[in-house]
């Protein structure tokens, strides 16, 4: 990774950070949602089955555009799917949630896992659909919105573009062949030189004091997974 370009990226990111982060720009609400997303998504998975599709639906609410967007709409096509097939869709979040260890191996193979199934429910409730399909992006967002601290959102445009000016040549392919090994490793490489940067962590918390944003309505971001993402 080219440390030179990386270092850039971190300035001009703190260059812009009041821009980014003020009405009518609010970037920081990817902290807010992913505070609030794993207590919804569990009273989610709690309920019966009768009222799942709508505790579901709650839950994608929260999301506001991190997942869905005008062309496709992958967590409420879910939400639509919970309306036919509540214990598929239940199943599938459950697996995708399963403890795995650490072993980004296994977590790999439980979103090709979720994206080939939650394809297949979808050609059976809504054949022919493209708008309800879900991705590695949509799979790695429920991943990384339940356990931030432990995983790293992925959007594959902007992800391959901060790959590209870095230098960072390792591939990690796209679709059914998307390794997110070697995804998490560039992560994780971003992570490390903004701990080195003297100043990078401590203007997060200058924004919610500068926004009087509650810190209990934002996720900690111990390991600054979101302030990577971001």
């Amino acid at each position: 990774m080219n440390k030179t370009h990386l270092g850039q990226i971190l300035d001009h990111y703190l260059e812009n950070f009041d821009t980014m982060n003020v009405d009518p720009s609010t970037e920081w609400y990817k902290w807010k949602i992913a505070q609030a997303f794993p207590a919804a998504m569990d009273r989610a998975l709690e309920a019966s089955a009768d009222a799942f599709s709508d505790a579901l639906l709650q839950v994608d609410k929260l999301t506001e555009n991190l997942v869905d967007n005008k062309t496709t709409q992958p967590f409420y096509g879910l939400c639509k799917m919970a309306e036919q097939e509540p214990e598929e869709v239940r199943s599938l979040f459950r697996n995708l949630y399963a403890d795995d260890g650490g072993d980004l191996v296994v977590r790999s193979k439980k979103i090709h896992d979720f994206v080939a199934k939650s394809n297949d429910l979808c050609e059976r409730c809504f054949p022919g659909s493209f708008r309800y399909k879900n991705d590695a992006h949509a799979a790695t967002t429920y991943l990384f919105l339940y356990a931030p601290d432990e995983n790293y959102l992925y959007k594959p445009m902007e992800a391959l573009d901060f790959s590209t000016y870095v230098e960072f040549y390792e591939d990690w392919g796209r679709g059914e062949a998307f390794h997110l090994e070697a995804y998490y490793r560039m992560c994780d490489q971003l992570v490390s030189a903004m701990q080195e940067h003297p100043t990078f962590l401590a203007k997060r918390q200058e924004l919610w004091e500068q926004l009087h944003l509650s810190p209990e309505e934002m996720h900690p971001d111990t390991k600054h997974h979101i302030l990577a993402v971001d």
